[in-house]
């Protein structure tokens, strides 16, 4: 639909519900066009408009066969035709507003739905801006997992990047901070750009990791609060932020027997190559046990972490450690008498190692004396940001 006099707009509405509206040509200018592929068979009405209210004057208007390409349409849908949310395709923008007769969070925030289909490993960018009210987002996916978005930049626009974790619908509420709010809004799910970091790798996630996280002990040690949680948000972090390679490992609970860590280092290990980042993250129990007095152990103690079955002492992870051919290898360990890991582990070049408590110190102690991590590892992506002992060699 193409028009000098004013803003056209056009929509193509269907059986089923089915709507799709356009304003602006993706190709630049005002002029509309829409590409759609026809859910079903059936008759179709197109509504020929303009954007703004009270616009007049001549327009022309066409029709034709596609030729089956993806749709590349930015699509802008006012208000009126908006409210009630529904499907859009990655790339389109819509314009609607929250107002009373809209459904409400239990919290009873007004909200619009809106579903989008997206891909495993897609990088996606959800983005709602609003003068009117703060706005806030809230993501579902196929599986019911949430993820909420409020202020970006210092502003009061809710912004969201991610991967997709999985193929499906996804669904998205647009809403607002606080109860009762109303407004206008624009709304857009969009293809995300690679960050910089990750732009310049090539074959795609560069971080091989194998992340253990033991809560439930069985009966073989007293069970930890949320140590389980640690590992598999850490996990489900790095595959947000696009650098969890897909042979990456999480292990749990009655799943982190001792060999089964020592099969799931390997395998990880054996895919990770000189490019590449490797990670081994643990959080549990941690103990010690009486050795020979040497050069690695001067006090004639050997750390180890607590596995649900066994123990995994420090010099036999420093040895899975030295099987390892990758540009830089980490060692996270959330656990009682960790720093004595570094003597045996971080003691190449490229390896770091992160550890939540000193040598001879429980993880409780170094707390207190602020010597370690200062505060619980809960959330996987902290532990990355937390001050805990540390050490490397390049």
């Amino acid at each position: 639909m193409s028009s000098s006099d004013f803003d056209p707009y056009v929509a193509i509405l269907g059986p089923n519900n089915f709507e799709e509206f356009n304003d602006d040509d993706p190709d630049g200018g005002t002029n509309s066009r829409l590409i759609t592929t026809l859910p079903a068979d059936g008759t179709f009405s197109i509504v020929a408009t303009s954007y703004a209210a009270n616009e007049s004057g001549r327009y022309t208007l066409s029709l034709g066969g596609g030729r089956g390409q993806a749709v590349r349409s930015a699509p802008v849908a006012p208000a009126e035709r908006a409210q009630n949310g529904g499907l859009i395709q990655l790339g389109q923008t819509v314009a609607g507003a929250l107002q009373p007769g809209d459904s409400t969070l239990q919290s009873g925030e007004y909200a619009d739905d809106y579903r989008f289909v997206g891909r495993r490993g897609q990088r996606i960018r959800v983005e709602l801006t609003s003068s009117a009210f703060d706005a806030y987002t809230i993501l579902r996916t196929p599986s019911g997992d949430q993820t909420d978005a409020d202020d970006s930049d210092n502003s009061t626009d809710a912004v969201l990047d991610m991967v997709l974790p999985e193929d499906g619908e996804y669904e998205v509420s647009v809403t607002s901070y606080q109860r009762g709010e109303t407004g206008s809004y624009r709304f857009s799910v969009t293809t995300g750009a690679e960050p910089p970091r990750q732009a310049a790798v090539q074959g795609g996630a560069r971080i091989f990791a194998v992340m253990v996280g033991v809560s439930d002990y069985g009966g073989a040690a007293n069970n930890l609060d949320n140590t389980d949680q640690d590992a598999l948000q850490l996990a489900e972090q790095l595959r947000r932020d696009g650098s969890l390679n897909e042979a990456s490992v999480t292990l749990i609970n009655s799943e982190a027997a001792v060999q089964g860590v020592r099969n799931a280092f390997r395998q990880v290990a054996a895919q990770a190559g000189p490019d590449d980042t490797f990670l081994f993250f643990f959080s549990g129990h941690g103990g010690q046990t009486a050795t020979p007095v040497g050069g690695l152990e001067p006090d004639g103690k050997s750390e180890t972490i607590v596995m649900r079955d066994g123990q995994i002492s420090d010099e036999e992870l420093g040895d899975l450690f030295g099987t390892l051919r990758t540009r830089l290898s980490l060692l996270i360990l959330d656990s009682c008498f960790s720093g004595g890991f570094a003597r045996n582990v971080v003691d190449r070049p490229g390896v770091m190692g992160l550890f939540s408590s000193e040598e001879d110190l429980t993880s409780a102690v170094a707390d207190k004396f602020r010597a370690g991590a200062i505060c619980p590892i809960s959330c996987g992506r902290a532990c990355l940001g937390l001050p805990m002992a540390a050490g490397i060699i390049w």
